[in-house]
């Protein structure tokens, strides 16, 4: 989108430019505005696109004078009322994707988890959809958008145009995620719904209309009536809830580990990246820094008094 480039564009004109930076920040420390500094974008790390658009659109004042100082041809970007109201839009519907992939982030989510959000950020979509193609509009859902219109004298037929291309964009964005999840790839969650509750199945005839095989019908009514395991249910997650009944429930067990147990998302090489920038700074980048991210990335606590006690004090 073209906005989106643009406004890429803006901030590498600044970012780009140390005197640039510096010479923005005192702006708008003098203005007196919330935020000071720009952030900048990058196609690698995910989040970045709705942060850098959403510190755009709350600095564009600040921005908008500073690239007249500096005699800018950007500035003419920000004299366009309908790249401005986009430009709230994609803050918003950027935000959002931040969000769902805010989500489906962590050591502990499983894939049930990952269904939930999804579905429910498609669903999201399509109410939008229908907001907006109702006859009077409701851009509540879009709360900087809505704001902007609000407080920006708009004129009807830019409005009526900016609204066309967002429902183009929403109709694309849900495209995208049913390809991405189409409703058969989840049909196999749908049938193992029995693995996120268990304990929702207490009688024979709900036990039945899971099309188990025998001896997983038998296992999973045993398991439903522990009041015990239920305890640890509650405590644990759900990849270890069933690890544990490994032994006691092998059938179950062996189903829901190959279920849950596969990465679901990024967020392990995102965990991973991170501790290597931690790791890897300028004045040890001809280090090898694979044992110390392999220990970073552990989730093993070690015992430190007892790897003291192990180490030799020489006397003095």
């Amino acid at each position: 989108m073209d906005v989106l480039k643009d406004a890429v564009k803006i901030v590498n004109f600044i970012k780009g430019s140390s005197s640039n930076s510096r010479l923005l920040e005192i702006l708008c420390s003098e203005i007196g505005v919330n935020h000071t500094h720009l952030l900048f974008h990058t196609e690698v790390r995910w989040l970045s696109q709705g942060k850098v658009l959403s510190r755009v659109y709350e600095l564009r004042n600040e921005i908008y004078i500073f690239l007249i100082e500096k005699q800018s041809h950007l500035a003419n970007i920000f004299e366009d009322d309908i790249w401005v109201t986009k430009l709230a839009y994609l803050s918003d519907i950027f935000g959002i994707l931040n969000e769902l992939n805010s989500k489906l982030q962590g050591k502990n989510n499983d894939i049930f988890q990952y269904l939930e959000h999804v579905q429910g950020f498609q669903k999201a979509l399509l109410l939008r959809q229908v907001r907006l193609k109702s006859n009077r509009p409701s851009y509540y859902m879009f709360p900087t958008l809505l704001q902007h219109i609000e407080e920006n004298v708009i004129h009807e037929d830019c409005l009526r145009e900016i609204k066309l291309e967002i429902l183009v964009h929403l109709t694309s964005l849900s495209q995208t995620f049913n390809r991405y999840f189409p409703e058969e790839k989840f049909a196999l969650l749908k049938e193992a719904v029995w693995m996120k509750d268990p304990f929702a199945y207490q009688t024979p005839e709900s036990i039945i209309e899971l099309h188990l095989v025998p001896e997983e019908e038998n296992e999973l009514l045993q398991l439903s009536s522990s009041f015990t395991l239920r305890n640890y249910y509650r405590t644990l997650s759900l990849s270890a809830f069933w690890i544990k009944m490994k032994d006691e429930f092998p059938l179950l067990s062996r189903k829901s580990i190959s279920l849950l147990l596969p990465f679901t998302s990024t967020y392990l090489c995102e965990l991973g990246f991170l501790i290597l920038t931690r790791l890897k700074t300028k004045k040890r980048n001809q280090l090898n820094s694979a044992p110390d991210t392999r220990v970073a990335l552990s989730s093993c606590v070690p015992d430190w008094n007892e790897l003291m006690n192990r180490r030799a004090h020489p006397p003095h």
